[in-house]
């Protein structure tokens, strides 16, 4: 069953194996736009790139994604 990409939003750490969830990002469309904070990642489209204490571990993928992202700077979600 796919994720809903809507619930994976907060610290993210960016992995290259051991991920949660395998991500494609997209220039068009996609199932999530996201928008990168520093601080206050605390709703969906939200992600706060850390290294340590993470909520979420994504790994970019070319195919083969759980779901897709697509980055915004305004209109997240």
């Amino acid at each position: 069953m796919k994720p809903n990409p809507r619930s994976v939003y907060g610290k993210v750490r960016f992995v290259a194996f051991g991920e949660d969830y395998k991500v494609r990002v997209v220039r068009v469309g996609g199932d999530l736009s996201v928008r990168r904070v520093s601080l206050g990642a605390f709703s969906p489209g939200l992600w706060e790139e850390v290294k340590v204490g993470e909520d979420f571990k994504i790994r970019i993928v070319k195919m083969g994604e759980d779901f897709t992202v697509r980055y915004v700077r305004l209109g997240e979600g």
